[in-house]
């Protein structure tokens, strides 16, 4: 009995120490697989930022394409602007000039006149 009960020990034992060998490879496992999650957790939150970053790195760049879209809308408003404020000018300015050319004639043309009547006048005068 007694060869039949240490077969059992040894068996006990054996089953034991398989027990504990299962429980540790199962802990290990556990903890390898709790890692590989930490591991997909961080590359998910690594992804994540990346994704982020590129979008907010998009919508900067948008957001500048239109402003530069906007600055050069206004250029061009202001450059025309400015061609019909040049041509309204220099249409003045020709305005200005035919007014002076006509003021001009007339005080000649009545100059001209006066001179005449000074000239028949001294006439006169002398006669």
């Amino acid at each position: 009995m007694l060869a039949g009960s240490g077969a059992a020990v040894v068996v006990a034992e054996a089953t034991q120490r398989n027990s504990r060998e299962s429980l540790r490879i199962s802990v290990a496992t556990e903890i390898l697989d709790l890692e590989d999650e930490e591991d997909d957790q961080v590359q998910k939150s690594r992804k994540w930022s990346q994704y982020k970053a590129r979008r907010q790195e998009c919508c900067a760049s948008r957001e500048l394409e239109l402003k530069n879209d906007a600055l050069h809308g206004h250029l061009a408003l202001s450059r025309n602007l400015q061609k019909v404020v040049n041509q309204v000018r220099d249409e003045k300015v020709a305005e200005a000039q035919k007014e002076f050319e006509k003021q001009r004639e007339k005080l000649e043309a009545e100059l001209d006149s006066e001179r005449a009547q000074n000239s028949t006048l001294a006439e006169e005068l002398v006669d």
